[in-house]
């Protein structure tokens, strides 16, 4: 197993993984107008720069896995840190711990970047993804509400 960044000719199968990843989680009902368009358009923006899209390839030359950081900057102290947009292991690849790979090789990413800290999600109802986090030193913030207002 290989894991590195991807690159701009990869996005139709990184797309196509993080459309299962949208499909096969929780979040198939909140990013339910997600579009392949839509999702090439963020994978460019995070290839041209914007951040990082790892990806963990076979031996087959299949994508097991993605883990997909954004760099952005914090509106009020100015800091620079990576945030997860999507991280996601093929059923076939669970057992070996990709995810925990993906992770460390994400935070190696955002160290050589020189970003102040990183942030990770933890989906509700997913607390052994929180008990990760914590083994990994990483410290619980804050916790998200969302309330649907309608279309725009």
């Amino acid at each position: 197993m290989t894991i590195r960044p991807a690159t701009v000719d990869e996005a139709p199968q990184v797309v196509e993984m993080a459309a299962r990843f949208i499909a096969q989680t929780a979040y198939a009902s909140l990013l339910a107008g997600t579009t392949p368009e839509r999702l090439s358009r963020v994978y460019d923006s995070l290839i041209a720069g914007g951040g990082v899209v790892l990806v963990a390839e076979g031996s087959d030359g299949r994508f097991d896995g993605f883990l997909a950081l954004a760099v952005v900057e914090h509106p009020l102290s100015g800091g620079r840190c990576a945030v997860e947009l999507g991280w996601w292991v093929e059923p076939r690849a669970r057992c070996a711990h990709l995810g925990t790979e993906l992770l460390i090789r994400g935070e190696a990413w955002a160290r050589a970047e020189q970003l102040g800290d990183i942030k990770m999600v933890e989906p509700f109802g997913s607390p052994q993804i929180g008990r990760a986090y914590v083994a990994k030193g990483y410290e619980p913030v804050e916790t998200v509400w969302r309330k649907t207002l309608g279309t725009v």
